[in-house]
C-alpha cells in the first residue's frame, strides 16, 4: 500500500476515523498500559530512594548472572534458529517436491500450540524413558543416552523446536517475493551461485532475516514455560522465572516491577526494531496457495541438491512433529516406556468427572474453563481488531504509524509481566476483578489483538480501494460500505483471526499461571500441576493429546480457509 503523504487535512481526516477504533484505545490503555506503567513504577520508586531497585539488581551477582544468561539463551537460539532454517528454506523455495504445501501448511503449528506442550513433547522424547533415549540404549547399549533435560540444552533446543518454523516461513516467504530474472542476469555475466547469491539475493532477503532473527530473539528472551520446566531451577533461570519467582514467594513488587522494566526496555526495543525491518518488505504470516508452487522439480535437481533436501525435510519433520507424536503416543500407553499396554485409562481418568488432588477441580472442569476462556477471548478480540484495522486503513503514514506501534504495544509484554501489571494495578484500585475469571479473558484478548490486528490488516490490504469508491460514489454511508463490500470480502481473514485467538487463549500458560484461582484451572495449568507434582505423567500426557487435537482442528480449518481465500484471487 503506497504511503498517504502528511497533512493537516489528511490529519484531521484521520482523527475523524478515529472513534471506531476508540474501543481498541480504551481497552489496552485501561488494561495494558496503566496497569503497566503503575507496576513499572514500583521499581523507579521503592520508598528507599529513586532507582535503588535497579542499583540492587546489578550490583546483585546472582541478577547479574540472570540476566546474563536471558541474554546469551535467546540470542543462541536465534542464532541457532536462523541458521537451521536458511538452508531448508532457500531448498524450499527453489525446488518444488510432494507435499511441499502440506510441510509449508505444518508450519502454521507452532502459532497455535501451547509452549508446555512442546515441554511435554520433550519429556516423551529426552526423558529417561523418553523414545529417543530408549532407542539408543537399545542400539548403542545401556550407557548411551542424551541427558539434556533440565539444563540450558533443552531450553535450547525447545525455543529452536517453537521458532523453527517461525523462521522458516519467514524466510520462506521472502525468497518467493526475489525476482529471479536478476540472479540469472547475475550468472550470464560470470557470477557463480555463491557471488550470485551473495551480491543478488542476500542485500533483498537480509530484511526478512533480520525480521526473523528478532522476533525469534524477542520469544525467547520472554520464554516461560520451557525454562520454568525444562530448566533446572537454579542456574538456568531467565529474567522471566526470576520475575514470577520474586513476586510469589516474597511479594517483592518494587524487585519485580525494575525486573519487569528491564524485560520489557529490550523486548520494546527489539518489537521496534522488528517492525521497522519488516515494513521493508511483504511480511505474509498467512501464505496461499500461489506462494507455494513454482521451482525447480525435485527429479531434476543435482544429487547433492536432492540429499541435502532429504536430510532437510527429516530433520524439519522430526522438529516439527517428533516431539507432538511422542506426546500423543504415551496418551495411549499404560507405562511410561516403549513397551506399554495399548490402554484408555489416561482418558478415563480424565473424563470419569472425578476430582483431581493435583489440580483442585475434576479434569473436566479445566477442559471447560479452556474453551470457555478461549471463546471469550476470540469474541471479544477479533470484533476490536477488525474495527482498529479498518479504521487504520489509509490513514496519514505517521498517525497510521503511531496508532499501530500503541496499539501493539501488548507485544511487547511477556504474558507473565501483563498478568502482573494487571494483578497488582487492580488490586489497588477494583479488587474484585483479580477475583474474577474475566480478568483470564482480558490478559489472553490483551496477547491474541496484535497477531490478530496484523492478520486482519494482511486481509484488509487486499481489498480494492475502487469497490470503496464506487460505494461511496453511489451514496452508501460508511457502515453500509464496511457490512455490505469489505466485510464479506476480508471474511476468511476474520474466521483465522478468530482461530488464531482462540488458540493462543486455549494454550496460554504464563499469564494464567499468574491470574488463576483453582477453580479456573486451565489445561496447561492442569499439565503443569501434574508435572511439578511429579506424578501422573500418563494424565499429563493426555491433557496435551486433547490440545494437540484441537490445535489440530484449529490448524486445519486456518489451513482450508487459507486455500478458500487464495483460490479466489
Amino acid at each position: 500500500m503506497r504511503k498517504t503523504p502528511w497533512s493537516w487535512r489528511g490529519l484531521a481526516e484521520g482523527l475523524a476515523r478515529l472513534p471506531p477504533m476508540a474501543l481498541s484505545l480504551l481497552f489496552i490503555t485501561v488494561f495494558a498500559v496503566l496497569p503497566l506503567a503503575y507496576f513499572l513504577s514500583r521499581g523507579f520508586s521503592s520508598g528507599e530512594g529513586l532507582l535503588e531497585r535497579f542499583q540492587y539488581i546489578f550490583s546483585s551477582p546472582y541478577y547479574r548472572d540472570v540476566m546474563y544468561f536471558t541474554l546469551w539463551q535467546a540470542t543462541l537460539s536465534f542464532l541457532l534458529t536462523v541458521i537451521l532454517s536458511l538452508p531448508m528454506a532457500h531448498l524450499m523455495a527453489r525446488y518444488s517436491f510432494p507435499g511441499k504445501r502440506a510441510l509449508l501448511s505444518l508450519t502454521t503449528v507452532p502459532f497455535i500450540l501451547p509452549p508446555i506442550v512442546v515441554a511435554v513433547g520433550f519429556f516423551s522424547l529426552f526423558g529417561t524413558k523418553g523414545y529417543l533415549n530408549l532407542f539408543l540404549r537399545e542400539t548403542l547399549g545401556p550407557g548411551y543416552s542424551l541427558n539434556i533435560l533440565y539444563s540450558w540444552k533443552a531450553i535450547i533446543l525447545a525455543h529452536v523446536f517453537y521458532n523453527f518454523s517461525i523462521a522458516l516461513r519467514m524466510i520462506y516467504s521472502r525468497l518467493t517475493q526475489i525476482d529471479e530474472e536478476q540472479v540469472l542476469v547475475a550468472r550470464s555475466l560470470g557470477a557463480t551461485p555463491w557471488k550470485a547469491f551473495l551480491w543478488v539475493t542476500l542485500p533483498q532477503l537480509l530484511p526478512a532475516i533480520l525480521s526473523a532473527s528478532l522476533l525469534v530473539f524477542i520469544f525467547c528472551f520472554m520464554s516461560f514455560a520451557p525454562v520454568l520446566i525444562l530448566g533446572d531451577g537454579v542456574k538456568n533461570i531467565t529474567l522471566e522465572v526470576a520475575l514470577y519467582r520474586r513476586y510469589f514467594f516474597y511479594q517483592d513488587y518494587s524487585t519485580g516491577g525494575a525486573l519487569a522494566a528491564l524485560e520489557v526496555l529490550v523486548v520494546l526495543l527489539g518489537t521496534y526494531l522488528y517492525l521497522r525491518f519488516s515494513s521493508l518488505w511483504r511480511e505474509n504470516i498467512l501464505m496461499g496457495p500461489g506462494e507455494t508452487s513454482g521451482g525447480v522439480r525435485f527429479r531434476e535437481a543435482p544429487v547433492s541438491h536432492r540429499a541435502m533436501l532429504l536430510l532437510y525435510l527429516f530433520f524439519s519433520l522430526f522438529l516439527m512433529v517428533g516431539p507432538l507424536a511422542g506426546v500423543v503416543v504415551k496418551s495411549f500407553q499404560s507405562g511410561l516406556g516403549s513397551g506399554g499396554a495399548f490402554t484408555l485409562n489416561w482418558y478415563r481418568r480424565i473424563f470419569s468427572g472425578g476430582q483431581s488432588p493435583f489440580i483442585g477441580v475434576t479434569p473436566i472442569s479445566a477442559i471447560a474453563n479452556s474453551l470457555i476462556f478461549a471463546l471469550y477471548t476470540a469474541l471479544i478480540t477479533v470484533p476490536l481488531a477488525v474495527l482498529s484495522a479498518y479504521s487504520l486503513r489509509g490513514l496519514p503514514s505517521r498517525l497510521r504509524s503511531a496508532l499501530e506501534l500503541y496499539m501493539m504495544v501488548p507485544l511487547g509484554i511477556s504474558g507473565v509481566v501483563l498478568a502482573l501489571s494487571l494483578r497488582v494495578f487492580y488490586l489497588n484500585y477494583y479488587d474484585p476483578l483479580t477475583s474474577s475469571p474475566l480478568i483470564i479473558v482480558i490478559a489472553h484478548s490483551l496477547i491474541a489483538y496484535p497477531l490478530a490486528l496484523r492478520i486482519l490488516s494482511t486481509g484488509l490490504s487486499s481489498v480494492d480501494e475502487s469497490l470503496l469508491e464506487a460505494s461511496r460514489s453511489l451514496g452508501a454511508s460508511p457502515f453500509r460500505t464496511f457490512t455490505h463490500i469489505v466485510l464479506p470480502l476480508i471474511r476468511p481473514f476474520v474466521a483465522v483471526a478468530f482461530l488464531f485467538s482462540f488458540a493462543i487463549s486455549l494454550g496460554d500458560f504464563g499469564a494464567t499461571l499468574v491470574l488463576y484461582r483453582p477453580q479456573y484451572t486451565t489445561m496447561p495449568i492442569a499439565i503443569y500441576r501434574f508435572i511439578s507434582a511429579g506424578r501422573d505423567f500418563g494424565s499429563s500426557y493426555a491433557f496435551s493429546a486433547i490440545l494437540i487435537f484441537i490445535g489440530f482442528l484449529c490448524f486445519y480449518s486456518i489451513d482450508r480457509l487459507l486455500r478458500f481465500q487464495g483460490g479466489r484471487r
